[in-house]
């Protein structure tokens, strides 16, 4: 705990130490301590996050590389644990959408008619005191408004990886391909644990 040394000019103009239950020094030695709690939880919690991401990348390398590489090895895609929880490798995708990729990856879902998984978004800016005007614009958008428009079109991370595995998935004739690399696909396969239910 800081070591607290109570003078008259620690306390703020024009105050004098009231007299009273509980003393200037004893409130201030109480503000220290809830300080150095502070900075302790502070250190804490910084702790668990650091131990936090440490524990899901060891997971992550479980399930994604070690299960699936030694059951491969043997040929195996499922296995029961003692407590019967069954351990099953599944395959899975990893993909994303950049911005300087955007447009091209737009571009071909419209070719193909999958636009359907793109949302668009409209974006303007108003100042201080304007709540009114955005109200409206909300609304309904105005040309009138005079504003910059940030227009932009977004789709949503797991929209796009259902969308992937569903293409990948897809072997019919005449079903166009996926261009991988525009899409950022990294197809891997994962270890999935269903636990065994109770009784």
């Amino acid at each position: 705990m800081n070591d607290v040394s109570i003078w008259e000019d620690d306390l703020p103009s024009g105050k004098q130490p009231e007299k009273s239950d509980v003393s200037a020094s004893d409130i201030l030695a109480r503000i220290a301590t809830l300080g150095d709690r502070m900075m302790a939880l502070e250190s804490k919690i910084a702790g668990m996050r650091s131990d936090l991401e440490d524990e899901e990348r060891a997971y992550r390398k479980i399930e994604q590389e070690e299960l699936p590489g030694l059951m491969a090895e043997v040929n195996m895609t499922e296995f029961k644990l003692t407590d019967g929880t069954k351990l099953t490798i599944v395959p899975d995708v990893q993909t994303s959408t950049s911005q300087e990729r955007m447009p091209q990856v737009v571009a071909w879902l419209v070719e193909h008619h999958f636009d359907g998984i793109v949302k668009t978004a409209i974006k303007i800016e108003f100042g201080r005191g304007e709540f009114d005007a955005a109200k409206a614009a909300a609304m309904s958008v105005s040309e009138s408004l005079g504003r910059p428009v940030d227009l932009s079109q977004i789709i949503h991370p797991q929209t796009l990886k259902s969308f992937v595995k569903e293409r990948m998935a897809d072997a019919s004739e005449g079903a166009p391909a996926l261009p991988l690399d525009l899409f950022a696909v990294r197809p891997f396969n994962r270890a999935k644990l269903t636990k065994a239910k109770k009784r």
